[in-house]
């Protein structure tokens, strides 16, 4: 197999547009955004959007690198402290965190608190930014990918 650079790539595209999306509606105060129901379910999928689209180029370099499937977007990001150290704790940590909530906000999303995931957005804002540098990173340490 090899990696599909372009696939990277475009999932890294979708990211930065979703960061930067969520860091303009970050601009906004809570008391703003209430009785706002799209803009804050619009908030919420793309935090979720942003979950996926780091699961799935986790899981593509977990593959071409020859590591084993993940069960779970937790244990994929999971993996990927053991492809460099690129992917620390903190940020492997955090981004779970963030799967936990994608999962909440797509099996159980009546219970999402809005409030909440308005106050975790600058930590998940950080996590996502600090994971795409890091694959830019690992990929420039790894040519022969």
């Amino acid at each position: 197999m090899v990696l599909d650079h372009k696939l990277v790539s475009d999932h890294l595209r979708d990211l930065e547009q979703y960061v930067v999306t969520l860091r303009g509606e970050r601009t906004k105060t809570l008391e703003e955004l209430k009785g706002q129901l799209v803009i804050q379910q619009g908030i919420v999928h793309l935090v979720q959007n942003s979950v996926e689209a780091v699961a799935n180029i986790a899981g593509h370099l977990i593959a071409e690198c020859g590591l084993a499937a993940p069960s779970s977007y937790a244990e994929s990001f999971r993996s990927l402290a053991r492809l460099g150290s690129q992917f620390d704790s903190n940020l492997t940590e955090s981004l779970v965190v963030m799967a936990r909530f994608r999962n909440l906000a797509v099996h159980r999303y009546w219970l999402v608190d809005f409030a909440k995931v308005y106050g975790n957005l600058p930590q998940y804002l950080t996590s996502l930014e600090r994971f795409a540098s890091a694959v830019g990173r690992f990929l420039e340490q790894n040519p022969f990918l």
